[in-house]
């Protein structure tokens, strides 16, 4: 089984990359970890970024003040087909997709994309938010399972922003696996462990 993670802005795959260690269960599954196409400038040490955040954005979200649901970012769909050509390049059908912050909302919408183009096992929203919300619920699919977790200090995107996500996709009928931890925008332990699991349930 694939199990595809993209990372968060400002990094880079290899910040994800530890992960394998941590959720592998199975000599089964293959991890692979892309790289966001857009470069940051300056490079500041290899960031990437998978959709621009301006610098008045950048300061709202470092105060934990910005709200993605209303706004569709200008290359959210030039992202999306980047993955996909990712995904082509590397004959990937079968698959779990995850990420962590903006690469988790990029997973999503690839899903609402694409899903008709993949056999989706299910979803990894790690430190996550609503983002297109109109986009969203325009989505008629199915629903695949989705692990979301979401620290309720998180300075950078807000808990309750987290809950949005959650109610919105619990509306569209997808089976959503919620885990709040006491902590900030990180993945810890607990999370881990979880989503191990969660990576674990499908034995086809």
């Amino acid at each position: 089984m694939n199990i595809v993670f993209l990372h968060g802005y400002g990094a880079n795959k290899e910040d994800l990359m530890p992960l394998e260690q941590v959720l592998r269960s199975s000599t089964e599954q293959k991890f692979h970890f892309l790289d966001a196409p857009h470069l940051l400038q300056p490079s500041h040490f290899g960031g990437r970024s998978w959709f621009e955040i301006n610098a008045y954005e950048l300061m709202k979200l470092q105060q934990g003040n910005l709200d993605f649901s209303n706004s569709t970012p200008v290359d959210l769909a030039e992202s999306l087909k980047f993955i996909k050509r990712s995904l082509d390049n590397l004959d990937i059908t079968d698959l779990y997709l995850g990420g962590f912050s903006q690469g988790s909302m990029c997973a999503l919408h690839f899903y609402l994309k694409y899903f008709q183009e993949y056999n989706f096992k299910g979803l990894v929203l790690y430190s996550s938010t609503l983002v297109a919300k109109d986009l969203v619920n325009k989505f008629t699919g199915p629903a695949v399972p989705v692990f979301q977790s979401h620290g309720k200090q998180d300075p950078i995107l807000r808990f309750e922003y987290a809950k949005t996500l959650e109610k919105e996709l619990n509306n569209l009928s997808f089976n959503v696996d919620f885990l709040e931890f006491s902590g900030g925008h990180e993945i810890p332990m607990k999370v881990i462990q979880k989503s191990k699991e969660f990576l674990a349930s499908s034995k086809k």
